[in-house]
């Protein structure tokens, strides 16, 4: 339990967890950028590591009935842990 504790333990914890997230940050994928493409009925997103992971952008759950407009509209949330349609409500993260 966190309560029982010494500072020293607390802080090498902290630091355990830090190093962790500078890991992750390196090689865990993340978006970069996100974007529908009207012609193909697809969302592109680019990932940090270079790829590209592309999808039928309907397949999704909550998206099925989007408009263009609303497909369009997506936000990368969480150095790029998430996607995010705010009009839909409907979020979805990128290493799920």
């Amino acid at each position: 339990m966190a309560a029982d504790w010494s500072k020293s333990e607390m802080d090498r914890e902290i630091d355990r967890a830090l190093a962790r997230g500078r890991r992750r940050a390196v090689t865990e994928p993340r978006a970069r950028r996100a974007r529908y493409e009207r012609r193909t009925g697809r969302v592109v997103v680019d990932l940090t590591n270079g790829c590209s992971f592309v999808f039928p952008a309907r397949s999704l759950q909550g998206l099925a009935r989007a408009s263009e407009a609303e497909l369009a509209d997506i936000e990368i949330l969480g150095a790029g842990h998430g996607l995010h349609w705010p009009a839909l409500d409907a979020d979805f993260t990128v290493p799920g």
